[in-house]
């Protein structure tokens, strides 16, 4: 009995084992899979956030890009009567036959001088370096030539619309390369 016992023991201790060392090949593989798993999930995470990251920052240059861009297009827009009313004012000096026409002339170079500043503090903020010194020549510009006109140094003022002018297409030029278009020569 005690052979049959003994092998019977050795059986049951033979399935166990084997059983055992089964579960546990099996307990083994799936912790080896669950750990594959944890680090595909902390892979897929890293993407995920390297792609929100990339998103936002092609977002936020976007929306930089089209700051300017409308920046730039207001103050160009501005120029224009800026200009204008400085040649308005420069004849109204010149004829000095009517005070009310210099007058209203004055008027509507301070309105068009407010809508031009209103336009620079914009591109003051969002602008590069080279914007901002080309906007600034435009500016002193502008200040030179009312300067000569209210001043009533006619030939002055003449030459220093000229040089307003060329400011002006330095401008131009500074928001073109500012957007990425190609510089325009004068």
């Amino acid at each position: 009995m005690m052979p049959f016992l003994s092998s019977l023991l050795t059986l049951l201790a033979g399935l166990f084992g084997g059983y055992l060392g089964a579960y546990m090949a099996k307990k083994g593989e799936n912790k080896a899979i669950h750990e594959d798993i944890e680090k595909l999930v902390d892979q897929v995470k890293a993407v995920t956030t390297t792609t929100e990251e990339i998103k936002s920052s092609i977002s936020t240059e976007a929306w930089k890009r089209d700051l300017k861009k409308e920046a730039c297009y207001e103050l160009l827009k501005q120029l224009e009567p800026l200009s204008a009313v400085l040649a308005q004012l420069l004849a109204a000096h010149q004829q000095q036959d009517d005070p009310e026409f210099v007058r209203q002339t004055q008027i509507e170079f301070a309105k068009a001088y407010g809508r031009y500043m209103n336009a620079q503090i914009v591109v003051e903020m969002v602008g590069s370096e080279h914007l901002r010194t080309a906007l600034r020549t435009v500016t002193h510009s502008v200040h030179v030539s009312h300067g000569f006109i209210k001043g009533k140094l006619i030939g002055d003022a003449w030459a220093s619309l000229r040089e307003f002018s060329a400011a002006n297409e330095a401008l131009m030029n500074a928001c073109r390369k500012e957007l990425g278009f190609e510089e325009t020569t004068t």
